[in-house]
């Protein structure tokens, strides 16, 4: 997801016109990058927060389910791997196959709620994969980009112009 350049058209579309859309909740781009730089700079990070909370100048983010840190450190492991195979859950035959299909299944029915603070603007909510099986899942481009891509992947996805 935080490769842009790999995409192909319609994905990088997609990922442009979602991101374009989230915007709009918060008055514009650079608001919503504060929000991000935000996210990014709280330590630890906001995702194991016991009260399920995270709140910035400009929005608060609620979900339904506490995140284990050791849940939270499997993902970031498999993360770096889903590229390579294109696929967050390893071969049955490798070594985490088991664990982290547990913590998939685990983080699955979380669902955040993006809240701006001005209370005329768009809510968004997402979860955290796209789709999941025993065989086949991917994190999810808004879990992605709000809570792991850099701000320049960010940046260049909300910059695309469409190739003639």
């Amino acid at each position: 997801m935080c490769d842009f350049d790999i995409l192909n058209e319609e994905e990088k579309i997609a990922q442009h016109t979602k991101l374009l859309e989230y915007t709009q909740s918060f008055d514009g781009v650079n608001p919503f990058l504060q929000f991000l730089e935000d996210i990014r700079m709280a330590k630890p990070s906001p995702l194991i927060s016991k009260e399920c909370l995270f709140i910035t100048e400009t929005a608060t983010i609620k979900w339904n389910k506490s995140i284990y840190k050791e849940n939270l450190n499997l993902l970031i492991k498999a993360r770096a791997k889903e590229r390579e195979q294109d696929n967050i859950i390893p071969e049955e035959n490798k070594k985490n196959h088991k664990k982290i299909l547990n913590m998939l299944k685990t983080l699955k029915p979380i669902v955040f709620h993006v809240i701006p603070n001005d209370s005329t603007k768009k809510r968004f909510f997402f979860q955290p994969f796209d789709k999941i099986d025993d065989k086949k899942s991917k994190i999810s481009m808004p879990f992605d980009m709000l809570f792991f891509c850099s701000i320049d992947a960010v940046k260049k996805a909300l910059s695309y112009k469409k190739q003639a």
